[in-house]
């Protein structure tokens, strides 16, 4: 009889349960189908293509119902209960996202909001690392709101709800009703270091009376790994209290590996949920979401830090309409049609703050003990601060290491970019996204130039080396300079961060045939042959020289 066999009554338990608004009776039954349950379906039988089939389908049937007894446990509030079956079954099944949400909502009602906080970073860290993705909005939001201090950021239904508990109440915030402030803002670095010059600058833009009539807009922009969104972070945590309306953080995910920079029209409907508006009153285009969004913030003083942008046009729709907002976006390329915007371009730390930067993460008795090798390390990392975070915390994480082994380590030009990985963070990964995103002519231009060997460049020897036009170097050049690929200490003349020039001349050894880099590194010579040969000329113009004969005259 079906009642007899186990998989039909589990199924149809499952289904009585689904049915019933009794949440106390709706878990007896859920719990009686799942206690059917003695071990994975079909064990012991003999392996086969429909045996894993019907496995698969089964197993995912027990794991919903599990889930769903969870929602329920969850929401009547037996977090203490919850925690070690939990962290068995996020170890057993991993990628699944549902299990982590859970997880972290069970811990933070515990009680135990760094322990919640630390399970997120561990399946974000997962999910980069084997799958190249972000977490899901839910996972995402969860995470705000524990940060917030936000109510339901337990899995506790409301008490005055009769909503079926299956779903999972943190990826369903009850946000309705009237204004409540929010802080999304990230957690500021413990060991946050300098940026005096920076901060004074953001501070001074910002209004000394009420009678500013215009949003205030900061962008930050500068190359990978300069810290651009720490300084973001840190100067918006300064000045949360300015802005009692709320404090906002949106990730564009202009250059996150792995995926596509958010559509706008999506930024939008995750901050007008942020700040209570409900799914069915957000409008589908782009254009009456942005009018919504500067109708919700009309007459509020509200913080917004939009990290990650891609460009200009990602963000401009996301700037509030009516002055009281401050609106701080980073990028790493220059937002400059990004209108009323305050321009901040970092550029990487002076050596006194690298210097406290590496103490403060790689212990300040070791970093004492060996100042010279210290100072060339933090040269090596270019006073970079993505690698002098990685290499300081590759330093704290061997006690067998000296400084001094470190620096040598970093010394050799081919294996730098090697070292400077540790865990989800690298700055070859950081570069290689920037890289990704220029066009096919500046990509080329940038490896080609990468194998200079010179402290810097002019158009007229990057047209030699690239075989372009004067006019095409120039703007090539340029376009790179707004990607932060390239520096500009001077009008007309160019360089690279070290660590960009690795990258570049790497990207050219694994890009160009051998032909292509000797035929780029030739023109470069007869340009350089060319110029003296025309400067001895007016030096020297009284003695005579034979003409000057080589295989790639420049063609200006």
């Amino acid at each position: 009889e079906p009642d007899q066999v186990d998989v039909l009554r589990f199924r149809r338990l499952v289904a009585e349960a689904a049915g019933l608004e009794d949440r106390v009776k709706k878990r007896e039954i859920l719990d009686a189908a799942l206690g059917l349950w003695r071990g994975e379906a079909l064990d012991g039988l003999r392996s086969g293509s429909l045996h894993h089939d019907v496995k698969t389908v089964l197993a995912e049937e027990h794991l919903t119902a599990l889930q769903r007894r969870i929602d329920l446990d969850l929401a009547a509030g037996r977090h203490g209960d919850l925690v070690a079956e939990l962290r068995e079954l996020t170890s057993r099944w991993p990628m699944r996202e549902t299990l982590w949400l859970q997880l972290i909502a069970t811990l933070s009602g515990a009680g135990r909001h760094a322990d919640a906080l630390d399970a997120y970073h561990e399946v974000r860290a997962m999910l980069s690392e084997q799958l190249g993705v972000d977490p899901s909005d839910g996972l995402q939001d969860l995470y705000h709101r524990i940060l917030a201090g936000a109510p339901g950021a337990d899995g506790r239904a409301p008490d005055d709800t009769s909503a079926d508990s299956d779903r999972v109440m943190p990826v369903q915030p009850q946000m309705e009703g009237s204004w409540r402030a929010r802080n999304y803002l990230p957690g500021d670095a413990a060991d946050f270091t300098g940026r005096d010059r920076e901060l004074r600058e953001l501070l001074a833009v910002l209004p000394q009376d009420e009678t500013a009539q215009t949003v205030v807009i900061g962008a930050i922009d500068g190359m990978a790994g300069v810290g651009k969104t720490t300084l973001a972070i840190h100067a918006a945590r300064l000045l949360a209290d300015r802005y009692p309306d709320g404090q906002l953080f949106v990730d564009l995910h202009g250059h996150t590996p792995g995926r596509d920079p958010d559509d706008p029209a999506a930024a939008l409907d995750y901050l007008l949920r942020a700040i209570g508006v409900s799914g069915e009153n957000i409008p589908d285009s782009l254009e009456s979401r942005a009018a919504l969004w500067r109708a919700e913030l009309a007459g509020r003083k509200v913080l917004l830090l939009a990290d990650n942008a891609a460009s200009a046009a990602q963000a401009s729709p996301l700037i509030p309409g009516t002055a009281g907002c401050l609106v701080l976006v980073t990028s790493r390329r220059r937002l400059t049609s990004l209108d009323a915007a305050h321009m901040l371009a970092l550029d990487t730390m002076p050596p006194d703050d690298s210097l406290r930067l590496f103490a403060a993460v790689a212990g300040a008795e070791r970093t004492a003990a060996e100042p010279e090798a210290t100072r060339e390390v933090l040269r090596l990392c270019g006073y970079l601060p993505l690698a002098i975070r990685i290499s300081a915390a590759r330093l704290a994480a061997r006690p067998a290491w000296t400084v001094d082994y470190l620096a040598g380590c970093l010394s050799d030009e081919q294996e730098r970019l090697v070292e400077l990985a540790a865990d989800d963070r690298s700055v070859t990964a950081a570069l290689a996204v920037s890289y990704q995103q220029l066009t096919p002519g500046q990509q080329r231009l940038f490896r080609l130039l990468g194998l200079h060997r010179g402290p810097d460049i002019d158009a007229y020897l990057a047209a030699a080396t690239a075989s372009v036009t004067l006019a095409e170097a120039r703007q090539l050049l340029e376009d790179l300079v707004d990607a932060h690929m390239l520096q500009q200490p001077a009008p007309g003349r160019y360089r690279f961060h070290d660590l960009v020039r690795d990258h570049a001349r790497a990207a050219a050894w694994q890009a160009e045939p051998e032909t292509t880099r000797s035929d780029a590194i030739g023109r470069a010579l007869d340009y350089y042959l060319h110029v003296a040969h025309q400067a001895n000329a007016i030096l020297r113009p009284s003695r005579a020289e034979a003409p000057l004969e080589i295989g790639h005259p420049p063609a200006y």
